[in-house]
């Protein structure tokens, strides 16, 4: 038991370093990405969920969900968050609320989003991202605004593009923009390739691959891959009927392990 919880300090000691060491947003990011994103290489500007917030130009039905995230197999990384998205005839929208942290360490975050579908080919879309960070030693929260931006252009029903510009309009150092810019294209039937890059700074890039395979069009695989840090990630989905559930599994090879579930329903 004492060799498990001493285990447990390494690990939060080590999480520290990193965090201290680089951006936050840089072992962070992935925290606030759903099972289906982790498990396709911690991808953002590729997403069909709510990490681009131009994706909800292309969304058919509305959604709601919860996805939990362990980081490291430590419970006190958990992040949970709730969601929902709703497709409409003038701006679609959706909400992410999320926690991370523990007693000790809270980060509150709270992002609305919208989006509008051009033509039918582009749609562009906006989020906010409103942070509440809770420090056990100090005697104030501390707050934090941002603003993400995202470009999904559509150019044929197998082929797509995407840009996602992260933290804009952000004063603070916590959270530096960053620049997503990704693929998606259909190889085969029922195969999926996606590709992308991060740039953060002039001098960090992360590049990101993902695949997924669909079988009888209600189980699909998932792998992932994404450098600095390198990341093998992998995912797996079910759906039956209006619900499915997806489940994402990554690898850091000096930290350890990280899962995420979610569950989320159409209507």
């Amino acid at each position: 038991m004492k060799t498990k919880q001493q285990n447990t300090y390494v690990k939060i000691f080590l999480y520290c370093l990193l965090y201290l060491s680089f951006s936050t947003h840089l072992y962070c990011e992935e925290s606030h990405l759903d099972a289906r994103e982790i498990g396709l290489g911690q991808i953002q500007a590729t997403s069909s969920g709510s990490a681009n917030p131009a994706s909800l130009g292309f969304l058919n039905k509305a959604k709601v969900g919860i996805n939990v995230y362990n980081k490291f197999e430590m419970k006190e990384l958990n992040t949970i968050s709730i969601y929902a998205l709703k497709p409409n005839d003038f701006l679609d929208c959706g909400i992410r609320i999320s926690q991370f942290g523990f007693s000790d360490y809270k980060v509150w975050t709270i992002q609305p989003a919208i989006a509008k579908k051009i033509n039918s080919k582009l749609a562009i879309g906006g989020k906010l991202n409103w942070r509440r960070e809770s420090i056990y030693l100090e005697d104030k929260p501390r707050m934090q605004l941002s603003a993400d931006l995202g470009i999904t252009y559509k150019k044929t029903e197998s082929w797509k593009l995407n840009i996602l510009l992260k933290n804009i309009a952000n004063k603070t150092n916590t959270y530096k923009p960053s620049i997503h810019i990704g693929t998606a294209f259909i190889l085969i039937e029922d195969l999926e390739i996606l590709a992308e890059s991060t740039t953060y700074t002039k001098d960090y890039t992360a590049f990101h691959i993902g695949a997924e395979y669909g079988i009888a069009q209600s189980i699909y695989i998932r792998l992932g891959y994404r450098s600095n840090p390198n990341t093998p990630s992998m995912g797996f989905a079910y759906t039956y009927n209006s619900f499915a559930i997806d489940l994402a599994y990554l690898s850091h090879n000096i930290l350890g392990n990280s899962s995420s579930i979610n569950i989320a329903y159409q209507f």
